[in-house]
């Protein structure tokens, strides 16, 4: 029997076993690339020999290994040492092999049931992958790697996660990258099973859910190393005073493939007094209630926020400053309205700013660089024409119920509103309020913007315009701010040193610049989407596509 015959006799034996690719050969010879296989490639036990192709080849369709492989390393290498692209999967499965490394591609399409560009699973002998993720820029399909009792990954898991992210499934493995929780497991039978089998182990992949149930003690010795979770976190109805037994967690986040969005919960806790964490939250929802001894630090604060889109809903807990705070441009809003003694450079606001005609203007250049208000910002009876003093205003976090983000009312010389333009969103169970300001244009592309992430419309009424679609020339001819308050001094050269704000540029402040009066005002039409983080503005990329000479 000669060895075509013996691979086109594998072929056929395997395709009905493991053909769910199907395989696209041109119809018309013009359109056939010189380069690709145009079949599947089967290795198995009963593979003695391997095909001998045209050495041209740099592209194949699927390949399938298992079974007690007799073909050597040696073989392996110089067979697959061209091969780069792959329009299918790869699945390598019950095998005896120790390593992959003969493997080095830089595309992959995944299986259309399971979505795997690559499937590693029930290897006994396997120790290592040994394949270079970091140069395969297309393995972008899923990757399962499961029940391999010998591979230890953590010297791969870098490349591995830098690569598929959360789009993978690793488990039953000698050591994993990251631990999984599976199907709604308790958190009692995953440590018991996973944790104290890897104690080594340091990101939770799954829900946890921690209730009365559990012991400080039992959760301090297993989740101590904890030091991120991909998905969502419960503590609720605890007797804890703290939650240090994650002292370690740094970072909660989305899993690629998720179809609802995570939440923090920490609720109805009656003894808690600190978090005992400092987290990141990245894409989840947060809700922190029902906590009557809780205090959190404005620094842990700040870090809950520190990445935008998630919603939140907070109540029920008082804030810790610090000197940690300072430094990390954090400033408390002065009880007494009075600006006198508060830093320059205050990057996240924490308190009720309120604007009216007991404001402190002459201090009001030390809100320049203001980010972020976790509070509200209410401007009330003024006289003011704009609000450029506050120009880098990006996000509103409202850190109680039943709070206004925004209160906007009365102000008869307010023409607009200087943040409009570079607004990120508003989190808040209330509206939005813009009321009877009677110079105040809000166009109709600009209304979405005030819309709260929990789809509260703004309430808009009174003013010049609202929210209807208008072409105005506005002729300025009320007074500035600095004509109101001309005992303004000058600032012509404030420097900031705080650097950690994100797109906010840093420009030597002076109050008293003046507008061109007769200024004509044009409309700026921004496509924007709504979901539930907020108000997103759309930017529309150019994507270049990069097509290798081989590949197509």
């Amino acid at each position: 029997m000669s060895e075509n015959f013996k691979f086109i006799f594998i072929l056929i034996f395997f395709s009905n076993i493991y053909a769910k690719i199907k395989i696209y050969i041109p119809e018309d010879e013009d359109q056939i690339n010189i380069y690709t296989y145009y079949e599947n490639v089967y290795i198995n036990q009963s593979t003695v020999a391997l095909p001998d192709l045209d050495p041209i080849y740099t592209n194949f369709q699927s390949v399938y290994i298992s079974g007690n492989i007799r073909i050597t390393e040696r073989e392996l290498k110089a067979f697959f040492e061209k091969i780069r692209f792959f329009f299918g999967e790869i699945v390598v499965n019950s095998t005896n092999l120790k390593s992959l490394s003969f493997l080095r591609p830089q595309s992959l399409n995944g299986d259309p049931d399971t979505h795997a560009g690559l499937t590693i699973t029930n290897n006994p002998n396997l120790t290592e992958i040994g394949i270079d993720f970091l140069a395969c820029p297309f393995c972008v399909e899923k990757i399962i790697i499961e029940n391999n009792q010998a591979l230890d990954l953590r010297n791969e898991c870098a490349n591995i996660i830098k690569i598929y992210g959360t789009w993978r499934q690793i488990s039953d493995n000698l050591y994993d990258c990251g631990c999984e929780i599976k199907n709604n497991q308790k958190l009692s039978a995953f440590i018991d099973k996973k944790l104290k089998a890897n104690p080594k182990c340091d990101w939770i992949f799954g829900n946890v859910t921690i209730d009365s149930t559990y012991e400080y003690n039992y959760l301090e010795e297993h989740l101590r190393n904890i030091t991120r979770i991909t998905g969502a976190l419960s503590i609720v109805s605890t007797n804890f005073q703290d939650f240090k037994f994650f002292k370690n967690l740094k970072l909660i986040d989305v899993p690629i493939t998720t179809t609802f969005l995570p939440i923090i919960e920490i609720k109805n806790n009656t003894e808690l007094k600190e978090l005992g964490f400092n987290i990141t939250r990245r894409g989840v929802n947060l809700i922190i209630s029902g906590n009557p001894k809780l205090q959190i630090t404005a620094s842990e604060l700040v870090g809950l926020f520190s990445e935008e889109c998630p919603d939140s809903e907070l109540d029920g807990f008082q804030i810790k400053f610090g000197a940690d705070g300072e430094e990390n441009g954090i400033c408390e809003i002065p009880k007494d309205g009075s600006f006198e003694n508060f830093p320059d450079g205050c990057v996240n606001l924490i308190g009720n700013l309120t604007i009216d005609d007991n404001f402190n203007y002459e201090q009001s250049y030390k809100l320049h660089m203001v980010y972020n208000i976790f509070g509200s910002i209410a401007i009330r009876n003024t006289k003011i024409r704009n609000l450029n003093f506050i120009p880098n205003l990006h996000n509103i976090y409202t850190i109680h119920q039943n709070q206004n983000a925004i209160e906007i009312t009365n102000n008869s010389d307010l023409l607009k509103v200087s943040f409009f333009q570079d607004f990120g969103q508003i989190q808040s169970d209330q509206k939005a309020i813009f009321r009877n300001n009677t110079n105040l244009i809000i166009e109709e592309s600009m209304c979405s913007f005030w819309y709260s992430t929990r789809g509260k419309a703004p309430i808009i009424e009174g003013n010049r315009v609202d929210c209807d679609r208008n072409d105005l020339t506005t002729k300025i001819g009320n007074k500035l701010n600095i004509d109101y308050f001309g005992d303004i001094p000058n600032f012509p050269d404030i420097q900031y040193s705080f650097e950690s704000v994100p797109s906010v540029t840093r420009i030597p402040v002076n109050v008293n610049d003046r507008e061109e009066e007769n200024v004509a005002t044009t409309t700026t039409e921004i496509t924007v989407t709504e979901n539930n983080c907020g108000t997103t503005k759309v930017l529309i990329i150019s994507i270049l596509m990069v097509c290798f000479d081989h590949c197509f």
